[in-house]
């Protein structure tokens, strides 16, 4: 245990005078959100990565700034992973459906279905389906979202878990409808250094 600090910062907190009472428990890091973003009105939300954050609050807020500042944005979701239920994962042109009875019995919560259909490429939302249970949405995606196509991976969380953009949101986004970051290319600074070069030598 550490018995001294030697930064000055944390020396003024004075966090070995305090009290405490009964045991703490000691995290590594904070819990993980999972983010899914929507590019452009009309597409599908796509997992996008991860934040790490104390509350959905704050992982909400964390995601706005990781993955709808330098690139175009119409909707965030973000959710705690611990509430997605995975599939097992498959190889190319195997189907986690094969595994799974489907259901027509409809259920009595919302679930959000994501699809993964090529390794290497992020899952998309397929759909809502209405559960009784992880499993159950599953059986419920096989019956009403299944397209025939292979799906290597699924998850599956309810749908009152996810923190979910407001129209709000939307009016920030939509300030800069094209966001003109340009690429190194387009400032042509190759040609730049060519062209000072060429004069030189004349």
């Amino acid at each position: 245990m550490i018995k001294e600090i030697l930064d000055p910062r944390f020396k003024r907190l004075d966090v070995f005078k305090a009290e405490h009472h009964g045991p703490t428990q000691r995290l590594d890091q904070l819990p993980t959100y999972e983010v899914f973003v929507l590019l452009r009105e009309g597409g599908k939300y796509q997992h996008e990565g991860i934040v790490h954050a104390p509350d959905k609050e704050m992982a909400f807020i964390f995601a706005k700034e990781q993955f709808s500042r330098r690139q175009q944005c119409a909707g965030i979701w973000t959710i705690e992973t611990s509430c997605i239920v995975v599939s097992n994962y498959l190889d190319n042109k195997q189907s986690v459906f094969d595994a799974i009875d489907a259901s027509q019995e409809e259920g009595s919560e919302s679930y959000k279905v994501f699809f993964m259909l090529k390794r290497g490429k992020q899952h998309k939302y397929a759909g809502t389906v209405k559960a009784n249970n992880a499993n159950h949405a599953m059986q419920r995606a096989k019956a009403t979202l299944d397209t025939g196509k292979p799906v290597l991976n699924m998850w599956v969380a309810k749908a009152a878990d996810f923190y979910e953009s407001t129209d709000e949101d939307r009016e920030i986004w939509t300030t800069l409808p094209e966001k003109t970051f340009r690429e190194a290319i387009d400032y042509k600074g190759q040609a730049k250094i060519d062209a000072f070069l060429a004069t030189k030598k004349n």
